[in-house]
């Protein structure tokens, strides 16, 4: 990607190349082209607001049956000024996602997985002091065809099948700078997020899923060439299918090395306290 100083403007263009393969089991290859390009453009309206414009055309080649798709998604903020280091900002935008070919190739029985879209929208704080960098935000979105998954005991896999998704929340969130290397996030979001799904050409009502609390939280120590970070997620408040679940707790590690300016070794370890919380 490349970006351009223009007058008081910025312009931004860039473009990505993925080349997907999958294998089934027993079965031949197949593979898809997954390309995008994409441009933004940040433009002083005033001294207090700033307009920030956004681009995405997304599209694929070759792909087995010639089950190619196409997007194009743009995205709209105004950022308003308060102080040097403190903002309101809002931001429209439109998300896009192809499922991965080892989706489709894994659906829930009789279903036809589709690329999901959606609409979302949010209204937020920002404010950074010497050692802190603070976070508030109100959000809503509605998505069409979320790719979800479902895990199967038979297969011992997941399966992957479409819903529409929408939810509205709050989230509270801090970066904090320590002392002697030490660096420490925290957050928070309650929200209420509800499905609707369609099978055998019935669709159900909006109904609960997912996790209405979660909290996260990390720290990460860096000394010379070395980083290593904790951080873990806390979702309480969990329904599935109509019940409700235990909360899930998932923690990782992250140990970096660098080796040169441009290399580097690293480790991460994911769920290191092994619990089981899928379901």
């Amino acid at each position: 990607q490349k970006d351009w100083n223009i007058r008081d403007s910025k312009l931004l263009f860039g473009g990505s190349y993925q080349k997907e393969e999958y294998t089934p089991s027993g079965a031949n290859e197949f593979s898809r082209n997954n390309f995008s390009v994409y441009t933004q453009y940040e433009k002083p309206l005033s001294k207090l607001n700033t307009m920030v414009l956004s681009a995405r055309e997304s599209w694929t080649t070759g792909a087995p049956s010639d089950l190619n798709t196409t997007n194009f998604s743009g995205q709209a903020q105004l950022i308003h000024k308060l102080g040097e280091d403190e903002n309101l900002y809002m931001n429209i935008g439109q998300s896009y996602k192809m499922p991965y070919l080892h989706q489709i190739y894994k659906t829930k029985e009789g279903a036809a997985l589709k690329e999901q879209s959606g609409m979302h929208y949010e209204l937020g704080w920002k404010k950074t002091t010497d050692d802190h960098r603070w976070r508030l935000a109100l959000f809503n979105y509605s998505i069409d065809d979320n790719i979800t998954a479902e895990w199967n005991d038979k297969t011992g896999d997941f399966t992957y099948d479409n819903e529409d998704l929408k939810s509205t929340g709050i989230e509270l969130s801090c970066d904090i700078v320590g002392n002697k290397g030490w660096t420490y996030n925290w957050g928070v979001t309650y929200s209420n997020p509800r499905t609707k799904t369609t099978e055998d050409g019935k669709t159900s009502g909006w109904v609960q899923d997912y996790a209405r609390l979660q909290l996260t939280g990390g720290a990460t120590y860096q000394q010379g060439k070395w980083r290593t970070s904790l951080r873990g997620t806390y979702l309480g408040d969990r329904v599935a299918n109509g019940k409700d679940i235990k909360p899930y707790l998932l923690t990782n590690l992250n140990v970096n090395y660098s080796l040169t300016k441009d290399s580097d070794i690293f480790l991460s370890v994911s769920n290191i306290l092994d619990r089981d919380d899928v379901m």
